[in-house]
């Protein structure tokens, strides 16, 4: 099934006004215009509503009509008569309570639709903090986006098993998404509402640096997951120059804008990082099994905790059946290695008179080193 992701707009809103003259329902959405994805309550009476004109507006429609609802609809029904293959459908919306409205109201019309009938229609998302009145809200929306393609969405791989659809949602959104595409080429469309044109963005060789990423690999990995560092020094300026485009600086704060996101993640892609001692990374470098492991299951976070067992106090990573062991603490997103074994004598040896407890992490993290190993999949 390829993942099909949909910015959900509020065109259809727009198309009931174009057809209908219904001045209440003018009333009741210009309520709900300012209103944060949170503040929608089911049971509003505005929300139901707009939700019962717009239910039996669309019951007049036929199923070939369908797609003339909303630009959202219409782009999805053109994707699938292009690629002729079921859909995995995700319908993302901004931070906004006439969003979530819009996105419900989408997926009930496409669950009914005879072309989707062995499609699976997601239960929408809100990208949360995505909205057009507060620039700094959404520039962190914007980053939620991001990780929401790489942490939910694009796990499995990019290319063409996601397409972007950018038909409806903010035009804000456009250029990101756009790059998003390109540096992972994955095929992105548009259609314009009023005509049936599907448009494929075509890719671009773009020229990222990706050095940049290798020599500050220490800096970005600062960033937390809202893409924040907050530093007692402040960044030289040459640092700053070369990291133009990809950070924001606002006094001691450190913005890792969406650009440098997109782009950061890619790069992380390739490597898997951990931290560790340069005791431990001899021993590691050694054992050619533990480095396999390293390269092949650990570095992905659903195999590491299936096979992670609390033993003694300590995290042990227990490969199977087989004597290889890792020991280590995940904290804040960063995962230290503290001991490897290939030996079992010597593991049990070490399990049985070294407890957990006894083992500081404060101690681990002040000797350990930033390593990386590229990732085999």
């Amino acid at each position: 099934m390829k993942k099909v992701v949909t910015m959900v707009g509020t065109s259809i809103f727009e198309n009931y006004v174009r057809e209908i003259d219904d001045q209440y329902f003018g009333n009741d959405m210009e309520d709900l215009k300012e209103k944060a994805a949170e503040e929608y309550k089911e049971n509003d009476p505005r929300i139901k509503r707009i939700k019962s004109k717009l239910e039996k507006w669309i019951s007049e429609f036929s199923e070939s009509d369908k797609e003339e609802l909303s630009a959202e609809i219409k782009s999805l029904v053109k994707l699938k008569e292009r690629f002729k293959e079921d859909f995995e459908v995700y319908l993302l919306y901004s931070d906004t309570a006439m969003g979530k409205l819009a996105a419900e109201i989408i997926r009930d019309v496409l669950q009914n639709m005879e072309i989707f009938k062995d499609s699976e229609i997601k239960k929408p998302d809100c990208i949360n903090n995505l909205q057009i009145q507060d620039n700094e809200k959404f520039i962190i929306g914007m980053n939620n986006l991001i990780h929401k393609f790489y942490d939910e969405i694009a796990t499995s791989g990019w290319g063409d098993n996601v397409i972007i659809n950018i038909t409806g949602g903010y035009k804000a959104t456009i250029p990101y998404l756009t790059i998003l595409g390109q540096v992972n080429k994955s095929p992105i469309f548009y259609i314009f509402e009023d005509t049936d044109a599907l448009i494929e963005i075509p890719y671009l060789p773009l020229d990222i640096k990706w050095d940049l990423f290798e020599k500050y690999e220490d800096l970005f990995l600062e960033f937390n997951k809202e893409g924040i560092i907050e530093r007692e020094e402040e960044l030289p300026y040459n640092v700053k120059k070369e990291l133009e485009g990809l950070i924001e600086v606002e006094g001691k704060l450190l913005y890792l804008n969406s650009f440098g996101l997109i782009f950061w993640e890619k790069y992380k892609e390739k490597y898997f990082f951990y931290y560790a001692s340069e005791e431990t990374q001899r021993e590691i470098e050694k054992q050619l099994n533990i480095k396999k492991i390293l390269q092949t299951k650990f570095w992905d976070k659903q195999i590491r905790e299936g096979k992670t067992e609390l033993k003694n106090g300590h995290y042990v990573y227990d490969d199977g059946n087989n004597r290889y062991r890792i020991f280590y603490i995940e904290k804040d997103g960063r995962i230290y290695i503290y001991k490897t074994f290939e030996d079992y004598g010597d593991y049990r040896y070490y399990l049985e008179n070294v407890k957990g407890e006894t083992v500081k992490f404060e101690d681990i993290k002040a000797n350990s080193k930033l390593w990386k190993i590229i990732k085999e999949r």
